[in-house]
């Protein structure tokens, strides 16, 4: 067996996303349970951060082994930390199959019975991530254009033209004048 994180290999469709969903399932159970002791204890973070570079490493690892499954260079692994574009190199890597002859990486992957259920949930786990992952920022899209248009309008709001002052003008008021009084 190989070590969890050898660079060596290759890794099936299946293979990929049976660990990429056990991979993600530990990550947020570790990550809660820190963010749950973090109340008690407070070096928790410093542990979050290492558990945090851990998976993205061992993530990497996988998606090179699928890579090379493909017969393509571990050149392409940045893909995945480009926003939006990650989505579809993903993608990319779950459906392109593998060569079925042995390659410049080995010979073809042999699939584990649990591979295959847990790769299967892994389709759905995979399925919501992408949901979850376009919905908030198309979410995110749209909080920060409702706040730019309420701060517009509170500019304009603050922005009134200056009233316009018209000069008094003097009005006189007709004189009056005591009347001389008649004699009688």
């Amino acid at each position: 067996m190989k070590g969890l994180f050898s660079l060596n290999g290759r890794m099936g469709r299946l293979a990929y996303l049976a660990n990429w969903a056990i991979t993600l399932v530990v990550f947020v159970a570790v990550a809660t349970l820190l963010a749950y002791v973090s109340k008690f204890v407070a070096f928790v973070w410093v542990l979050l951060i290492a558990v945090s570079i851990l998976g993205v490493a061992y993530f990497a690892v996988l998606s090179l082994r699928r890579l090379h499954d493909t017969n393509l260079p571990a050149w392409w692994l940045p893909l995945l930390i480009v926003p939006y574009i990650k989505l579809f190199f993903m993608a990319y890597l779950v459906f392109k199959k593998g060569s079925m002859e042995s390659n410049t990486y080995g010979a073809p992957p042999t699939l584990k019975k649990w591979e295959r259920y847990v790769g299967w949930a892994g389709c759905v786990v995979l399925a919501l991530f992408m949901y979850m992952n376009i919905s908030q920022r198309t979410t995110l899209y749209k909080s920060v254009k409702e706040l730019t248009e309420l701060m517009r309008a509170n500019d304009q709001a603050d922005k009134k033209p200056a009233a316009i002052t018209v000069p008094k003008q003097k009005t006189e008021l007709p004189s009056v004048a005591p009347q001389p009084q008649q004699s009688l």
